[in-house]
């Protein structure tokens, strides 16, 4: 498990592991929920940001694209199927403003999803920057719900606001 700094922890991640019918560890550990962690690992604040930054993808740079000008188009999982979302939204803490809490989306009067956790980590450094961003949510042509994202600047209006997709779904984990 490279990056995860907590050798207890990744014998206890191990030992779960092989209770369980997977191949791939990176893929079993992605479908989890933050609350997994804590409950199946015993993880403690610094160990669970050790499995977050275990599932970043290390080519993603989502921060780095948004502050470049590109538009990013994130994938999430709603809480609710047949919801039907549209509009701006804003990425937000979903069980309070401090770690380890779920990150998602959130828009007006209307219950929001949970960001992928191979995305946490990106996410909570936007919304721990402050930085101005825009975000709108989609339903792409899969039938699967995306969120573009692309930083506000100032002295720009929307039309002239850099048009790049990086689709993170096409990138290989």
């Amino acid at each position: 498990m490279n990056g995860v700094t907590s050798r207890q922890l990744a014998v206890r991640v191990s030992d779960k592991f092989m209770e369980v019918d997977d191949p791939l560890l990176r893929n079993w550990i992605q479908r989890m929920h933050l609350a997994d962690f804590t409950e199946r690992f015993a993880a403690d604040e610094s160990e669970l940001r050790d499995l977050l930054n275990y599932l970043r993808p290390k080519e993603t740079t989502v921060l780095a694209d948004l502050i470049g000008g590109q538009e990013v188009v994130l994938d999430y999982t709603t809480r609710a199927s047949d919801s039907d979302f549209s509009g701006e939204v804003k990425f937000a803490y979903l069980d309070g403003d401090s770690f380890p809490s779920r990150l998602g989306i959130k828009q007006p009067d209307v219950m929001t999803c949970d960001m992928p956790l191979r995305l946490y980590m990106d996410i909570e450094e936007l919304i721990e920057t402050g930085l101005p961003y825009k975000a709108k949510i989609f339903l792409n042509d899969r039938g699967d719900y995306g969120v573009k994202v692309r930083m506000v600047t100032f002295g720009q209006d929307e039309e002239s606001q850099a048009d790049t997709v990086i689709d993170l779904d096409s990138l290989d984990f």
